[in-house]
Order: structure tokens, then C-alpha cells, then sequence
């Protein structure tokens, strides 16, 4: 039953004395007694805006986590490590004296004497402590049990400070994020891909708390570059569509009259001004939920946006080239330079323009002619200007985006650049997602493969020798620890080691391509479709391969063993294969 506030109802003061989502919550439980000071309330003026149902899965505990180390600092000091980088708080069990006040401090790192360190998160608070919450004891006989409520904390590490005579029979470590159920699961036979699997997925959950952020301590922001980024990512690990709806709403709410929007969402007003490869959002979030969902109520709710949008980008055109934006983000500096700007802006202007092409056949509006000829006027600009440009991330950008004329050739020069650079990923977020996809496409899996695993800096294979329980934000690791913008690691696998890609919206027809690469020794890749679940299974016996494909009733798969094609395929399919063949 829900109730009504009226001026029936009375207030006294809360045992919650502060809280704030950077700083943390202060909890008084002597507050919690029975005889407190009730008041009559009075009305009030309620905000301004338009009350609208939420639709998004509610944040919850989804995990519970016990230390798996503690290190006293000194005679009050503990400092507890739960092994994994995670988003929450810790609950403690306490028995203390009335009014002694518990202090937990919340970090990522920790010092060489154990002590934690957040200074590389905490610089952005101006005023207050950074994730510091404190919980004063009522005295109770019985123990005391308390986490916060009102905000949430990135953390691997939590420091407890106790005064004396304080008796703390537990702490554990609450992984709280959007409560999602998994649409996927994916198990590979290679220990660097299948540990990469694992932080990745625990890097989109620790940035998905009620919004997809792009780190869950030092900003806590909606940076809309880091949400389409991981889109497909989260997608085929998790059901969270609703969320991505709430999110693209969100998002579309900070669309000025001049169709601009903003890199973060929601915004007091931060967020710079054009910036295409972040703002592909908007385009991003209705394409995959389209191809996942066959879903084209989210291309007609929001397509008046986009195109305002694309309008927007058209008038700040310069000769068709868009020179805005962040351009290829956190590259590593020893190896690129920052040269892109345009190239990546202009890029991601033609794939919008694409993207809104194909939403205007989907809902037949009529515009699609109008849109494939902006489309075709963008290519050519983009030729113009950048043809003689090289580098791996203009090779991975032009074939990506299908805006390279000489695809094999292109193709080839970018898997020798890759190769020639010892396979280090002398690039940034943008080329994170570019470069892989692209030479798996053109046959170079290997190649692919060799990036994504290889152990040196700069790469993901360098992080997990590190230590690395989630996606950094920067190669080196100086910065956040906990970020998902170089996540596109884990649709890779599904779309390429499973071999699992829709052809039709809602994987309605599908293809079953696995690539049986060198060094992989099986792989199990599964996602629940709204037909059903589809499963790609194989295992290397020697120079053979025996697979298991398993395909709903609705769906019809083409499935690809070498140069053997086999169409409209359904149920249960089991092959051996011949990798001599």
C-alpha cells in the first residue's frame, strides 16, 4: 500500500546526521531510541519538474564478500583487503560504548605499510573527508550491525578505526550495483582471456549503480563516452535494457536547443561541448538494443533527438570535418599523439549519419534517402582530409566505420603495424574497440588475439600481471583502477572466440563463426536471446574440433567451420572439424 504524506505525520531527528555520495554517511544509532522528540510536520512547497515512474532495475546487495587479509596499523587501526576491486560498503557487527564512534575509510590501494591511499580518487573533493563513513554506538548489550544507506563507495580496501574498548566481531564487504539478471556466460580455454572475462564483468557491475558510470570513487559521473563504449559489453553479459533506457533518457534530457548534449549525464552543466565519439551514445544505445531486442520503440522515442543532434553536427561542420571531442582518450603518450581529434570526430559523425539512415527505414518515416545521402557527402569528405593520414588508429578507425576504398590492403598494413609494434596497444579507448574488431574481421584473429593477451606495457595482459581485479583507467595504472571504458574485450569474445552475431534483430538468424585460434583450448559461449538460449561449444582433440551448437526453434543459424558453410540450422548441432582442412 502506498502512503500519502499529510500534515497527519510527524518528524524527529534522523540517527543518519550526514551523508554525501563522494564523501560518505555519518549514522548516530543513540538517535534510534523510542523516546525521541516527535514534532508536528508542516507543509512545504514540493520541487518543480514532472514526477515520472522508474523503470530501471533497482540497486541492491548482490554479493557478499568476507576479507580475505587483515593488517593492524597500529592499536586502533585495521586495514581489512576483500581481494577484489568492488562498488558497496562494508556492514559491520560491533559491540562498543555509548557514543564511541567507528571510522571506515575506503580505497583502491594501499601503501607499503598497509595504510590506505586514495589520493590519486580523493582529488576532486573540495570540502570533507573522501568514502569516510562513521557509525557512533548506542552501547547496547547486543552487537550492533550497521552499513550505510545512502551512498556507496569503490573499494578493494577498507581501513576500520576503533576506539578502545571497542569489540568488532565482523566486517564484510557488500558489492551493491543494478540488479541485473545475465543474459550471457562465456568460459574460454586460454587463462589470460578467461581472467580478462572476469574483471571485465566486474568492471561494468562496480560502474553500473543506478547509472553506467566511469568510476565508482573519483567521479561517480555518467561520462556518456565510457556508456557506449561497454554497450554491447553489457549487453552480452547482462539483461540490462531498462537500464540503458533510463540512461538514454538521461542523456537526451541534457539536449540543449542547439541539439548539443552533454559528456556527462545527468549535469549540474560540466560536460564540454561537441564531442562525437562520446555523444555516439545516443546512437549507440538504440542500435545494439535493436540488434539484441529487435526493440524499435527505444529508434522511436528518441529519433527526433538524434536527428536534432545530427543537425547540430552538420551546421559545425568544417568542410565536413568535425575537428571536436576528446579524440582517442588515455592513448599511451610513449607510443601516439593526439593527432586523431578530427579523424575520430569525423569518423563517428559518418557512422551517425549511417545509424540514422537505418532508424528511418526501420520506422519508415521517409528520411533514410535524405540520411544515406549525408552519409555518402561525409565519406568523401573524410577521404578528402584523411587518406594520407597513417598510424594504427587511423588504419583501425577507416576500416571500422567501412570508410577505407582498399580494405585488404589497409587491412594487411594494420596487421604488420601491429606487429611490428611487438603487439602492444600503442592506442587509446577508441582503438581499444576498433583495432581488434577490425583485424578479426579481415582474418587477422591472431593478430587480434596477440593484443589482448600479450604481457608487457602497454595492454590488458600487463594489468593482470599487475594484479588487476578490474579494467584500469589508464595503461599504466596511475590513475583509477576501476573503470570500463577499455571493456569491449569481453563482446569480442562472444562475437569472435564464440562466434556468436546476430543477422537479423534479436537473433532472429544468426552466424556461428568461432575462431579456433592458436593457443585456445576451448570455449563455451552463451547468451539467452528473446527466442531462447544460443549456444556455441568447442574443444580442441589435437588437429580436430568438436563443436556443439545449440539454436532456439524461431531461430536459423548459418554456421562457418573453415571454408564449410552450413545454413538454416536449428537445435541441437554437433561437428567434428578438421583445422587441416
Amino acid at each position: 500500500m502506498l502512503a500519502k504524506s499529510d500534515l497527519s505525520w510527524e518528524y524527529a531527528p534522523s540517527p543518519i546526521r550526514f551523508n554525501e555520495l563522494r564523501n560518505g554517511e555519518w549514522y548516530d544509532a543513540r538517535l534510534e531510541a523510542a523516546t525521541r522528540e516527535w514534532k508536528q510536520v508542516r507543509s512545504a512547497t514540493p520541487p518543480p519538474g514532472r514526477m515520472l515512474v522508474e523503470t530501471l532495475e533497482p540497486c541492491r546487495v548482490m554479493q557478499t564478500c568476507a576479507p580475505v587479509h587483515c593488517r593492524r596499523i597500529d592499536e586502533c587501526r585495521r586495514v581489512y583487503d576483500f581481494g577484489v576491486n568492488l562498488t558497496g560498503w562494508v556492514e559491520i557487527l560491533v559491540n562498543a560504548p555509548s557514543g564511541s564512534t567507528i571510522t571506515l575509510r575506503y580505497a583502491e590501494r594501499i601503501n607499503q605499510d598497509g595504510s590506505i591511499n586514495y589520493e590519486h580518487i580523493a582529488k576532486f573533493i573540495n570540502k570533507g573527508e573522501f568514502q569516510q563513513d562513521r557509525y557512533t554506538a548506542s552501547g547496547k548489550d547486543a552487537p550492533e550491525r550497521w552499513h550505510p544507506r545512502f551512498t556507496y563507495h569503490g573499494f578493494r580496501y577498507v581501513e576500520v578505526v576503533c576506539p578502545p574498548q571497542t569489540r568488532l566481531h565482523s566486517v564484510t564487504a557488500q558489492f551493491v550495483h543494478n540488479a541485473f539478471s545475465e543474459s550471457g556466460a562465456l568460459c574460454i580455454g586460454h587463462p589470460t582471456l578467461k581472467r580478462l572475462q572476469e574483471i571485465t564483468r566486474q568492471s561494468f557491475l562496480s560502474n553500473f549503480t543506478g547509472i553506467p558510470t566511469d568510476c565508482p570513487h573519483r567521479e561517480k559521473n555518467g561520462w556518456t563516452g565510457d556508456a557506449q563504449l561497454a554497450t554491447e559489453t553489457g549487453l552480452w553479459n547482462f539483461d540490462a535494457a531498462k537500464s540503458y533506457r533510463h540512461f538514454l533518457q538521461i542523456v537526451a534530457d541534457t539536449q540543449s536547443p542547439s541539439g548539443q548534449i552533454h559528456s556527462i549525464a545527468p549535469t549540474s552543466g560540466f560536460g564540454f561541448g561537441l564531442n562525437p565519439a562520446w555523444d555516439f551514445v545516443l546512437f549507440e544505445i538504440p542500435w545494439q538494443l535493436y540488434w539484441f531486442y529487435n526493440d524499435t520503440q527505444t529508434i522511436r522515442r528518441f529519433y527526433d533527438c538524434l536527428r536534432r543532434y545530427l543537425e547540430c553536427c552538420t551546421e559545425s561542420a568544417v568542410d565536413g570535418v568535425l575537428p571536436y571531442g576528446l579524440g582517442d582518450w588515455c592513448f599511451p603518450k610513449e607510443f601516439a599523439d593526439d593527432s586523431y581529434r578530427a579523424l575520430c570526430g569525423t569518423a563517428y559523425y559518418y557512422a551517425m549519419a549511417q545509424r540514422l539512415a537505418e532508424f528511418a527505414r526501420i520506422i519508415g518515416n521517409g528520411e533514410e534517402p535524405h540520411y544515406r545521402a549525408l552519409a555518402a557527402e561525409i565519406r568523401a569528405d573524410y577521404r578528402r582530409a584523411f587518406s594520407g593520414v597513417t598510424g594504427v588508429l587511423a588504419l583501425g578507425a577507416s576500416l571500422y566505420f567501412g570508410l577505407s576504398d582498399t580494405v585488404a590492403e589497409d587491412a594487411a598494413r594494420l596487421a604488420q603495424e601491429v606487429r611490428a609494434a611487438g603487439f602492444k596497444a600503442t592506442f587509446g579507448i577508441l582503438g581499444a574497440k576498433f583495432i581488434p574488431r577490425v583485424l578479426a574481421d579481415n582474418g587477422y584473429v591472431t593478430e587480434a588475439l596477440n593484443i589482448l593477451t600479450q604481457p608487457d606495457y602497454p595492454g590488458w595482459g600487463y594489468w593482470l600481471g599487475q594484479g588487476a581485479t578490474t579494467l584500469w583507467e589508464t595503461w599504466s595504472g596511475a590513475a583509477s583502477q576501476n573503470h570500463i571504458m577499455f571493456g569491449d574485450v569481453s563482446a569480442w569474445m562472444y562475437r569472435y572466440i564464440g562466434g556468436i552475431r546476430p543477422t537479423s534483430p534479436g537473433f532472429a538468424t544468426l552466424t556461428l563463426h568461432p575462431a579456433f585460434a592458436p593457443g585456445i583450448e576451448s570455449c563455451t559461449a552463451l547468451y539467452r536471446s528473446i527466442h531462447g538460449e544460443i549456444r556455441s561449444e568447442w574443444k580442441r582433440r589435437g588437429d580436430d574440433v568438436e563443436c556443439r551448437f545449440e539454436i532456439p526453434s524461431q531461430c536459423l543459424a548459418e554456421i562457418h567451420l573453415g571454408k564449410r558453410v552450413m545454413t538454416n540450422k536449428s537445435g541441437t548441432v554437433r561437428l567434428a572439424f578438421s583445422l587441416q582442412n
